[in-house]
């Protein structure tokens, strides 16, 4: 029997939700995802958004080939390779920028010339939707930083956005890492879509819209000059 488990699935879902819901209130056409991996996020808003024209770009080749694989590509949808820590010129523009949990991979040294690139990809008036790490918890493996609301508010003071929301997400404490562990552990893990399905609404509905004294996670929301 062959079962699948991500220990980081809950949170890196709950920030799919968090797109989805705002996608639902903002009418777009376009939305490119910058850091996109193997897709998944152009796959999720596909779904829900089947008239929109979706991009995805990555530095990384491998994740692309990965993203045209496992995505069906098509006339509204399409991966590229594109490194936003060197200067471009962008051919076209989007309603909507996601970077989710991409830019604490970013070189310090390079976050200001790649959020002037992911911005340039935004039309005037079109949004970006960004989340990351917090300073809540230790800086991880393959991370150069997190962030605090204060200091994402001062780097985009640089950058020809208006910030209109920001908050924290994703407590963790010692009832989630209970609920994580009956998710799965060294001794089974759980398979009843109906109990998951049940944890993902518990953990929505108390554990994502948090405080700053929790928050594993900051979410925002800009908006372009």
């Amino acid at each position: 029997m062959t079962t699948r488990f991500w220990a980081w699935s809950v949170p890196y879902l709950s920030r799919l939700k968090l797109v989805i819901d705002f996608l639902n209130n903002h009418q777009f056409v376009s939305l490119i995802d910058i850091g996109c991996g193997d897709g998944k996020l152009i796959n999720v808003i596909q779904k829900h958004f089947s008239h929109a024209y979706l991009c995805g770009v990555d530095y990384s080749d491998r994740s692309i080939q990965f993203a045209r694989c496992l995505n069906y590509v098509n006339d509204r949808i399409r991966f590229d390779v594109c490194d936003l820590t060197t200067h471009l010129e962008p051919i076209e523009t989007y309603d909507v920028g996601t970077i989710i949990e991409v830019l604490e991979h970013i070189p310090l040294d390079t976050v200001d010339i790649f959020l002037q690139n992911a911005i340039s990809f935004i039309r005037p008036g079109g949004y970006l939707l960004l989340t990351v790490p917090s300073k809540n918890i230790q800086v991880l493996k393959k991370h150069y930083q997190h962030f605090s609301i204060k200091q994402l508010e001062e780097i985009f003071e640089n950058h020809p956005v208006k910030i209109i929301n920001v908050e924290f997400i994703d407590s963790g404490g010692l009832i989630m890492g209970i609920l994580h562990r009956l998710l799965g552990n060294s001794i089974f893990i759980l398979n009843s879509q109906r109990l998951v399905n049940l944890f993902f609404q518990y953990y929505v509905r108390f554990h994502l819209h948090v405080n700053k004294t929790n928050g594993r996670g900051i979410f925002l929301v800009a908006q372009k000059r």
